[in-house]
C-alpha cells in the first residue's frame, strides 16, 4: 500500500488524468456501447447521491415485492421502500443519518415470506441485530439503535436461506455520516451487484450474468459528474451474493475507509478488490485542462461501466477534508499468540450436494465459541477448502483489526468486518466484543453460509 499520500490529491490524479484517460477510454459518452439497458421504473433522481440528503432517523419501511426491467427481462424482486413511495429503488432505499442519530424504524413485510433485517457493520445491540428475529407476512416489528460510528453500512435481510432474499433485492445501503463529510462537492453510494435474468454461471453459488450499480446497468448508469477544483468521495458496497468486485479506477482514487472503518494510513491505488459484504470509500479529485469522459469498470464486460464526466476548470486540486484518526497501540504479544479460537474452513460433498463447514460440521452443528466481553481475543480464519476458493467471513456486532496473513504481519492499522481468506491461506485477527448476546460468524458467499459454514459466538 502506498502510504505517502498527502491531503492534496494533485499526484493521484491531476495532471496524469488527461495523460492516462485519453489513453483508457474513447472520448464522449459512449462508454458503455453493447451493454444491456435496464429500462423501467426506476427514479428519475438518482436517491444514491446523498451529497444533498438530509438525515432521516424516523422511518416507516415497507418490504415488499415487484418487478424490475433490467439486461431486456422484467425480474421479480424485493425492494425496500418508504410507505406510499411507489419508485423502484433498484439498490433499496437508503437509509442516511449523523451519527449520534438514535434510529427508530418500524419494518412492515408486505411479502409473502418471513423475513428480518440485519444491520451490517454496524454496532447495535444483539437484540437489534436482525438474526433472532422474524418479521411474518403481513406483521410489522421497531427496530431502534444509536448510530454510534460514521461509516458506510449496509442492511439486508438474514432469514435462511439468506441467499434467496438477498439475490432477489431485498437490500439498501445505509450511511451515518460524520460532520465533514459535508465538505464533499459530491457524495455518491454506489451499490455494485449482478443480477440473473437469464441464467447463472458459478461451479458452487449463484453468479448473475447482468452487472448492475445501484440497480442500473449499462448506459442507464447514473454518470458521476465532477468539475476541476472539485472533491467526490464514494462509497462502495458489494451487494452480491457471491462475486468479489475486482475495481478499476481511471485514476488514482485515495481509500480512506474500509467496511465503514477509517484509515490510520490512507493510500491511493487504481485497483479494489472487494468481497461481498465489503465497503470501501475512496476519494476522487481530479484535475487537467481537457474536459474528458471516462469509466470505471469491473473485470467482466457484463454492464459495469460508470460514467465520469470530467469537466475541466482554472483550478487548483482539492484538498481532502479526511482526518485520519490516530493510532490505536498494539500489544505485541498478539502477533505471536496461539490463536484463542480457530475456525477452519473447508467443505464436503455429501447426498444433498455441497455442505460447507467450520471446524468439520455445519450449522446449526459447527463448533460455538464463549467469549468474554471487554476481553481482545486473536481469531484465526483457515482456509483449506478443497475446491481451492476464497471464503468472505463476515462478523456481527463488532470490527476486528488484521494482524497476520500466513504468519506475515500486517503492517497498517486496518479495521475490517468481512475479510477475504484466500485459498489455502490463513488470517488472524484481534477482536473485541462490546455488546453481550449471541452473534454470527459466517462465510458472506451467501450459498456457503446457507449451505453450513456459519456458526454463533456468545459473549458474556
Amino acid at each position: 500500500m502506498n502510504t505517502t499520500m498527502n491531503t492534496t490529491i494533485a499526484a493521484a490524479s491531476g495532471l496524469v488524468l488527461v495523460a492516462v484517460l485519453s489513453a483508457c477510454s474513447p472520448a464522449g459518452d459512449d462508454t458503455s456501447q453493447g451493454q444491456p439497458p435496464a429500462t423501467g421504473d426506476l427514479p428519475v433522481v438518482d436517491v444514491y447521491d446523498i451529497t444533498e440528503t438530509p438525515s432521516v432517523s424516523d422511518m416507516a419501511l415497507d418490504i415488499t415485492q415487484t418487478t424490475m426491467n433490467l439486461g431486456g427481462g422484467a425480474l421479480d424482486r424485493y425492494l425496500y421502500t418508504v410507505a406510499g413511495d411507489d419508485a423502484v429503488y433498484g439498490a433499496g432505499r437508503p437509509i442516511v443519518v449523523d451519527a449520534g442519530d438514535t434510529v427508530r424504524l418500524t419494518a412492515s413485510n408486505a411479502t409473502d415470506t418471513p423475513t428480518n433485517i440485519h444491520w451490517h457493520g454496524m454496532n447495535v445491540p444483539n437484540d437489534q441485530d436482525g438474526p433472532g428475529i422474524r418479521i411474518e407476512p403481513g406483521a410489522s416489528h421497531d427496530y431502534e439503535f444509536t448510530a454510534t460510528s460514521p461509516g458506510t453500512y449496509w442492511y439486508h435481510s438474514h432469514e435462511r436461506p439468506v441467499r434467496d432474499q438477498v439475490d432477489e433485492g431485498m437490500y439498501a445501503p445505509i450511511i451515518v455520516r460524520d460532520p465533514i463529510d459535508a465538505s464533499y462537492d459530491l457524495d455518491q453510494v454506489l451499490v455494485l451487484d449482478d443480477w440473473m435474468v437469464a441464467g447463472a454461471t458459478g461451479r458452487t453459488e449463484a453468479v448473475g450474468e447482468v452487472d448492475t450499480v445501484n440497480g442500473r446497468t449499462g448506459d442507464d448508469i447514473d454518470p458521476i459528474e465532477i468539475t476541476g477544483g472539485e472533491i467526490a468521495k464514494l462509497r462502495l458496497i458489494n451487494a452480491s451474493t457471491a462475486r468479489t468486485q475486482q475495481m478499476s479506477f481511471p485514476v488514482g482514487v485515495r481509500v480512506t475507509h474500509t467496511d465503514g472503518a477509517p484509515l490510520v494510513e490512507p493510500y491511493t491505488t487504481r485497483e479494489l478488490a472487494i468481497a461481498p459484504g465489503g465497503r470501501y470509500d475512496v476519494e476522487l479529485a481530479p484535475t487537467g485542462g481537457e474536459d474528458e469522459t471516462v469509466t470505471i469498470t469491473n473485470e467482466r464486460d457484463d454492464g459495469m461501466v460508470i460514467p465520469v464526466r470530467y469537466t475541466a476548470a482554472d483550478a487548483t486540486a482539492a484538498a481532502s477534508p479526511f482526518v485520519a484518526p490516530e493510532p490505536t497501540p498494539l500489544d505485541p504479544e498478539l502477533l505471536t499468540r496461539t490463536p484463542d479460537v480457530e475456525m477452519t474452513l473447508s467443505s464436503t460433498m455429501g447426498s444433498a450436494g455441497v455442505a460447507w463447514t467450520i471446524n468439520g460440521e455445519t450449522f446449526p452443528d459447527a463448533e460455538t465459541f464463549d467469549l468474554e466481553l471487554g476481553t481482545t481475543y486473536v481469531m484465526r480464519f483457515r482456509n483449506s477448502d478443497v475446491y481451492q476458493l476464497d471464503h468472505p467471513m463476515h462478523i456481527h456486532g463488532t470490527h476486528f483489526r488484521l494482524l497476520t496473513e500466513s504468519g506475515s504481519p500486517v503492517a497498517e492499522e486496518v479495521w475490517k468486518d468481512t475479510v477475504s481468506i484466500p485459498a489455502g491461506m490463513y488470517v488472524d485477527v484481534a477482536i473485541t466484543f462490546d455488546e453481550p448476546g449471541t452473534w454470527m460468524a459466517h462465510c458472506h458467499i451467501l450459498d456457503h453460509e446457507d449451505g453450513g459454514m456459519m456458526t454463533t459466538i456468545d459473549v458474556a
